[in-house]
């Protein structure tokens, strides 16, 4: 496994020379009164450019021609904005969003700060691409932030902003045409000489084609990121940052993943372990926790909400009143979440931010006054790379791994963020591995590390207590990783890119179409019986409603993309995504169908692999004897955040 680990590293990677601009491109720049946000502006009228101005507000409000409010966190104000911007004045090509370079600066980001952080970044960006997305011809994006990243060990770091990384690169997975970058500057309020010389770099940044998703600034010098193999070596017997018979608390502990690592501590130091949860075990997690029994642990379930400070708070007291003391803490905690952007809702991502983000503000309360030996939080690989479907999962995890550099800068507890690569059909691959199954994804599944290799990977990284990031890919990495998933989807589902599986999709088989033209047309009670059967082998139930709504079914991403690419080489018709969920019917998808066919005659039904809700893990694949006994004093739970 010496070939599996890396660490992130920068790269200098100046911008190509900019031919000079024209006076016929549209700007339009998001920016309250922060002086960076208020000189750009000032420097595109002073050039004649054609320029909108957009200010947060209480509602949407178009003041001006040229000057709006708009409510940050709403989807629907977007929109508005979109639709009102003067067409007269041209297409808007170029889109600045500098709303993040305001609210609250606090040294320890608390739950507050990152939510209203989320409210004028994250969420007020993803609902900016979404709009963007309707636009003929696509737009540029660029989001301006600071301290997203540590490059030179004295910035001001700002972990709650981290997000962005995440969801700038997610965006073009899902919208092609919709370009976006996150500039990482120096400093929010640069002294008054630089404020010209960074304005000059945001408008450079605007106007260039450059590919990578994320940059940033340090003095006059522009980085980009990538990653750099590091040897870490495996310690023989048990890591030095293990202690024998040592407590241990895992966030998400019931979990798959949770499972996993509370088996390696039962049989790497017999470990006494504080599993919590959002909910009682089952009975294959009783089983399970019997085995960590076996292999010499002791082990208490818990259920308690992550999110919440005072819930943590009593499953830690609860180690020290139980074993004496805590020595450890793992974050394994999370949702699958996931669900394209165009159906994406503010509540839904909220809960995929929490359980990782608010969780680990909690937990690292916890460990400035308990003071265990590490704090370890499961990151992943996503946050790097981006994720088709799978935004707010890469911003969760992006955050994760910007406040274990906060952390380390700090000093107190030893705290390390480990992005990890998919654990084959362990916790929430082992759906996302069953919907690829279906769509006939082998190569993606194969993929990642088996679990055995997972607890081999923080083997190794507790043997070492120096660096604060470590990533675990068991694909070679050249550079940053990519969404394989999302580029697998796509050429599955017969397009060029991932980006495309989000949008419309390219016809199969027209001509074969046209030249049937004469065949006989089914009637659309037989199209409606062939959608039916299809939704029907998809979900694992039967009969279907044909008027019940696919989400109501309780229907993922994943999911309607199988069910899109069947009825497309079913009926040989050219159907977006964005059709589908308009109306998510069976009633609606065989009106679409009959609209579309012209005179193609339907081709036999492919194959369609059945996925029992119950089960979401591959046949065949094994399960590994974990951990120990549920027996411990629940904790009062506030709602479900929390994985396991």
């Amino acid at each position: 496994m010496g070939g599996f680990f890396y660490v992130p590293s920068w790269k200098r990677a100046p911008l190509e020379p900019l031919p000079p601009e024209g006076d016929e491109a549209h700007w339009v720049v998001f920016a309250d009164e922060e002086e960076i946000g208020l000189r750009l502006v000032e420097r595109l009228e002073r050039a004649g450019r054609r320029i909108t101005r957009v200010r947060s507000g209480e509602r949407f409000e178009h003041l001006t021609d040229r000057a709006f409010t708009l409510r940050p966190d709403q989807p629907e104000d977007y929109a508005a904005l979109v639709r009102a911007l003067d067409t007269n004045a041209g297409p808007p090509a170029r889109f600045v969003h500098a709303l993040s370079l305001g609210g609250a600066r606090e040294a320890q980001p608390g739950p507050g700060a990152f939510q209203d952080a989320q409210r004028r970044g994250a969420m007020s960006l993803l609902w900016l691409a979404r709009a963007l997305s309707k636009l003929p011809g696509g737009a540029h994006l660029v989001a301006l932030a600071s301290g997203l990243h540590d490059l030179t060990g004295r910035e001001t770091l700002r972990p709650e902003h981290a997000t962005l990384s995440g969801i700038c690169r997610s965006i073009p997975l899902e919208y092609p045409h919709v370009r976006c970058r996150v500039i990482d500057l120096e400093s929010a309020s640069p002294d008054a000489a630089e404020v010209a010389p960074v304005v000059e770099r945001i408008l450079a940044e605007a106007r260039s084609d450059a590919g990578a998703p994320v940059a940033a600034y340090r003095g006059p010098h522009r980085w980009v990121p990538t990653v750099e193999p590091v040897p870490l070596k495996a310690a023989q017997g048990a890591p030095p940052l293990l202690r024998e018979r040592g407590v241990y608390l895992i966030t998400g502990g019931l979990g798959g993943v949770g499972l996993w690592l509370a088996d390696y501590l039962a049989r790497t130091a017999r470990a006494r372990l504080i599993l919590t949860g959002r909910s009682a075990p089952t009975d294959e997690q009783r089983l399970r926790l019997q085995a960590l029994e076996q292999a010499g642990a002791e082990a208490v379930a818990l259920r308690a909400d992550v999110t919440d400070t005072a819930q943590m708070r009593a499953a830690a007291r609860e180690a020290i009143d139980r074993f004496g003391a805590l020595h450890g803490v793992i974050h394994a905690a999370g949702v699958a979440g996931g669900g394209l952007i165009d159906r994406l809702t503010a509540d839904a991502l909220d809960a995929e931010l929490a359980p990782k983000a608010l969780g680990a503000l909690a937990l690292d309360e916890i460990a400035r006054s308990f003071q265990p030996d590490f704090v370890l939080l499961c990151s992943s690989v996503t946050a790097l790379s981006g994720g088709l479907a799978r935004a707010g999962y890469a911003a969760a995890n992006a955050f994760l791994d910007a406040f274990a550099q906060v952390c380390a800068r700090r000093g107190g507890p030893y705290t390390v963020s480990v992005n990890l690569d998919r654990w084959r059909n362990v916790g929430m691959a082992a759906r996302a591995e069953a919907r690829l199954l279906a769509l006939g994804l082998d190569d993606v599944i194969l993929d990642g590390m088996s679990p055995e290799e997972g607890q081999q990977a923080f083997h190794r990284v507790l043997s070492q207590a120096a660096l604060p990031q470590v990533i675990v890919s068991a694909r070679p990495l050249h550079g940053l990783p990519s969404d394989d998933e999302g580029a697998a989807l796509a050429r599955r589902l017969g397009a060029g890119n991932a980006a495309a599986a989000g949008r419309s999709l390219e016809p199969h088989g027209r001509s074969g179409a046209a030249a049937a033209g004469a065949a006989e047309r089914p009637s659309p009670e037989a199209v409606t019986a062939q959608v039916t059967a299809i939704w029907a082998r998809a979900f694992g139930i039967d009969p279907i409603d044909p008027g019940k709504d696919f989400f109501e079914l309780g229907g993922e991403s994943l999911l309607a993309l199988q069910i899109l690419n069947r009825v497309r080489e079913t009926f040989q018709v050219e159907l977006s995504l964005r059709d589908f969920f308009e109306r998510p019917t069976v009633a609606a998808l065989a009106e679409r169908v009959q609209a579309a066919r012209g005179q193609a005659p339907a081709a036999p039904e492919p194959a369609l692999i059945a996925l029992p809700r119950t089960a979401r893990r591959l046949p065949g694949a094994g399960s590994a004897e974990p951990p120990a006994r549920p027996d411990g004093q629940p904790v009062p739970s506030k709602g479900p955040k929390e994985n396991g």
